[in-house]
């Protein structure tokens, strides 16, 4: 079975109310995108609206059952592909 890579992507308008978004989260899974396919990983990239942690964004998850990844930005992207690969 395929793992997969869940990024949360919602985007909450307003300064007091942090979203993974608007921290980067869309920029970050185009560049999972193509890391996977440079790298042949063979993990789905799937984009979600909510992962109910807007405080800690942006978010991913391993499924099934996998690792939780907070505050993830471009210095932390091998540490989840290594995670899913």
């Amino acid at each position: 079975m395929q793992g997969k890579l869940i990024i949360c992507t919602h985007r909450r308008f307003g300064p007091q109310r942090p979203s993974c978004a608007a921290r980067g989260s869309e920029t970050l899974a185009e560049q999972l995108e193509q890391a996977l396919a440079e790298r042949g990983i063979e993990l789905e990239l799937e984009r979600v609206e909510c992962l109910g942690e807007c405080e800690s964004g942006p978010n991913m998850r391993l499924a099934p059952g996998g690792t939780f990844f907070r505050g993830v930005d471009e210095t932390r992207l091998n540490e989840v592909l290594e995670a899913g690969g």
